[in-house]
């Protein structure tokens, strides 16, 4: 049941699985929100979550809700990103947008520029920046426990079993892209964290005019290092990123651990670093719940979000360069 005595009336646009699942009980359960409407193309699906989480309005047209909320949450699509964050910009509602932040740096640009213009702020969901494990790679990078960064392998990817409320993820016409673009943000934006920005490229994948379900790319940072990146929805990775160093390696989980393995060269041991805060334990759900948290402190005080929007408009601009230099993945089969 959502109180509704709460500071910050709320949108949820987009009634998919994330929302389901996560954006909309996380915001009923938070003091700082009042959810007052639901968005939805599919008109059925809103009102049927209104009811069961107790939301006063549904509606299928996003128009509806301007005047009428402080902020909103945009969980569509990614091609709709931009299309419905510049209209609330302008109309003065605070954005959260699901990642990608949009389908081009162009857009990104423009979604940054139009929330500067109007005095709104704009952020963007990459949660994984405020869970303790990243956070804690971040600083054994940057201070170099193992001495200097060398190269690093990454992959990350399941079988893909993900509950989705409509079949837009993939259709290219809709998603913009395949596991690249939804899965990939994330990761990619892990590493131009820790790694600094990127220079030179190359990426492949499966798309065969579709969506992609594997992709791969090499990527060279600024600063010399160089690594290769796998993603996939059709197999089981390791779901892991090793970084090489001059001293040693370092073992990074991607979410299903805490625990960073700090690995000497020379040595027959190993050290274990664990990572954890009042989130942990409660998978991506807690995480999310600390986002909106984040969102809601930057809204109402002068808190800082936990990244800007300028920085997730890398990632997209990274995503949108491995696109437009599209090599054909080598299949086994």
């Amino acid at each position: 049941m959502c109180d509704k005595n709460k500071a910050l009336k709320l949108a949820i646009i987009g009634c998919g699985a994330i929302s389901a699942n996560a954006h909309i009980p996380n915001a009923c359960k938070s003091p700082l929100f009042d959810v007052v409407y639901l968005v939805d193309k599919n008109l059925e699906l809103a009102n049927s979550q209104a009811s069961y989480f107790d939301i006063p309005n549904a509606v299928d047209d996003f128009q509806e809700i301007i005047g009428k909320v402080d902020a909103a949450i945009v969980a569509v699509p990614h091609k709709l990103h931009y299309d419905l964050t510049i209209p609330l910009l302008k109309s003065g509602i605070h954005v959260l947008v699901e990642k990608p932040m949009a389908i081009s740096f162009n857009e990104c640009q423009e979604m940054i520029e139009v929330a500067k213009e109007n005095k709104v702020l704009l952020e963007v969901g990459h949660f994984r920046r405020i869970q303790p494990v990243f956070q804690l790679a971040k600083k054994i990078i940057s201070e170099q426990w193992l001495g200097k960064i060398e190269s690093f392998t990454a992959e990350e990817g399941v079988v893909f079993s993900s509950p989705v409320a409509s079949a837009a993820m993939f259709k290219k016409e809709q998603s913009g892209g395949g596991v690249l673009l939804d899965t990939g943000p994330h990761l990619l934006e892990n590493l131009l964290w820790w790694f600094g920005d990127y220079g030179n490229l190359q990426y492949w994948d499966d798309a065969c005019e579709g969506v992609e379900a594997d992709c791969k790319l090499e990527l060279t940072f600024d600063g010399g290092v160089t690594g290769s990146v796998n993603f996939s929805r059709l197999r089981n990775l390791k779901n892991q990123v090793n970084v090489k160093c001059e001293k040693g390696s370092i073992e990074i989980p991607i979410g299903w651990s805490e625990d960073i393995i700090l690995k000497y060269d020379n040595a027959d041991y190993e050290t274990k670093v664990s990572a954890t805060n009042e989130y942990t334990g409660q998978g991506n759900l807690g995480y999310l719940y600390n986002e909106l948290e984040f969102f809601a402190s930057t809204v109402l005080s002068s808190d800082a979000y936990f990244m800007k929007a300028e920085e997730a408009a890398k990632t997209v601009r990274l995503i949108e360069q491995c696109y437009a230099n599209r090599q054909n993945l080598d299949l086994e089969w």
